[in-house]
């Protein structure tokens, strides 16, 4: 799907936490004090290329804190074999492997790849990663309170062929994927910054 503005069905089948609203035209994230706001929007492909669109604007001031605008996160089937209860059969390894986010005035990408095997943790419905590997790439420099578009591709990938290019930037030999999973695409306000808010006024997925 391609707008000008938020798709109505796209925000209606998406999941939200936190402080996050939408006029029509716009979705705005606010501070939250569970230090989260935010969208998911779940995908079905879990491999291949596909390319995103993404428009927002922070308001407010830059802090030294790195602050996620757009992430696509991991999600993990627990084996049939382990009885859950009432508890999800999806579970998350946190960081994500893809990160966007503003650090002082550059946006950034974040790659994150798991050097172990994840351990589960029951009872916070989450997975535990020992050892990972985590590596930065300044992209360019950002703006406050204007418009910042991102024309993303990314080779959703298990090997070292995977790729992400965003806005003519491509950065290859990548582990896009922690799993066959597809991983959602998660954005918003996070953790204790001096933003006031997150604006996204376009997702093309």
């Amino acid at each position: 799907m391609h707008t000008k503005t938020i798709d109505k069905r796209l925000w209606d089948r998406s999941e939200k936490c936190g402080n996050v609203t939408c006029s029509g035209e716009t979705i705005i994230a606010r501070p939250h004090p569970n230090g989260r706001s935010e969208v998911k929007i779940k995908q079905n492909t879990a491999s291949g290329i596909r390319r995103y669109q993404y428009s927002f604007r922070l308001n407010g001031s830059f802090s030294e804190k790195a602050t996620i605008v757009l992430q696509f996160h991991d999600w993990w089937t627990i084996p049939d074999n382990i009885n859950v209860g009432t508890k999800s059969f999806l579970y998350l390894a946190s960081p994500p492997p893809l990160a966007f986010s503003v650090r002082k005035n550059h946006l950034v990408l974040s790659h994150n790849e798991l050097l172990s095997t994840p351990l589960l943790d029951m009872e916070h419905e989450w997975l535990v990663v020992e050892k990972n590997k985590f590596t930065h790439y300044e992209l360019f420099p950002v703006s406050l309170n204007e418009w910042i578009d991102l024309e993303i591709s990314i080779k959703w990938s298990l090997h070292r062929d995977g790729f992400v290019e965003c806005n003519g930037r491509k950065i290859s030999n990548l582990k896009t994927m922690f799993n066959s999973n597809p991983c959602h695409l998660q954005f918003g306000l996070y953790l204790d910054t001096r933003f006031e808010s997150n604006e996204i006024r376009e997702i093309v997925l």
